[in-house]
């Protein structure tokens, strides 16, 4: 009984300590990868057994990020690893910017998307290309915040910045459903972020918008 509740109390602390190192690796990366002391310590907790993994694994829903090593080991190309850590950056900083409860749902309904609207969005924002931001008004930026509960506490976060960033976050979305060929699959990516929890959308629209607050 004591080592169950252990591993429950230890769960939630394990999954904070992931998560500081995960804001670590999106936005200061050089540190990451300078530090070994940080990298074996990130290791070492996605590589816990028993039933605590499976806790923690219900706990983050974080994308696991093998070593250098075990990436080779498992037949990828070491020059490959690099494009991968990024991809995997864009699909936790969107899972750790969502409330807990809701995470399930997102990797769940985003693992059910067809593979090219699975890797449109990963290979976009994974590279960060360039896009014209739309001009958006004022009184636009209004009626999107009246409307969309996801994007009301971002426009009163970024404040004087709202209708940039709104414009910009507009244009990088559509930008990644028209990079998708079949409109079938494009139809799927407009479905799927339609029918995502609030708090899911919110975390979308920051990385859209290439947030790194």
């Amino acid at each position: 009984m004591t080592e169950r509740t252990d591993v429950v109390v230890a769960v939630p602390a394990i999954a904070s300590e992931i998560g500081e190192i995960q804001t670590v690796m999106r936005n200061d990366p050089a540190t990451y990868w300078g530090n070994e002391d940080l990298q074996a310590r990130y290791r070492s907790l996605l590589e816990t057994d028993g039933s605590s993994s499976q806790q923690l694994a219900e706990a983050t829903n974080v994308i696991p990020l093998p070593s250098v090593r075990d990436w080779a080991k498992a037949g990828n190309k070491p020059r490959d690893y690099d494009r991968y850590f990024r991809i995997v950056g864009v699909g936790n900083d969107v899972i750790t910017r969502t409330d807990e409860t809701d995470r399930s749902v997102l990797v769940s309904s985003f693992d059910q998307l067809p593979r090219a609207a699975q890797i449109a969005p990963l290979n976009f924002l994974s590279t960060k290309q360039y896009v014209q931001s739309e001009f958006v008004s004022w009184s636009k930026v209004e009626r999107i915040a009246q409307r969309d509960k996801a994007a009301a506490p971002l426009v009163q976060e970024w404040g004087s910045e709202a209708p940039e960033r709104i414009g910009k976050l507009r244009a990088v979305f559509w930008a990644i459903v028209d990079s998708v060929k079949r409109d079938a699959d494009a139809d799927a990516l407009l479905r799927w972020f339609d029918q995502l929890p609030v708090s899911a959308r919110t975390a979308v629209y920051r990385v859209l918008a290439y947030d790194r607050v």
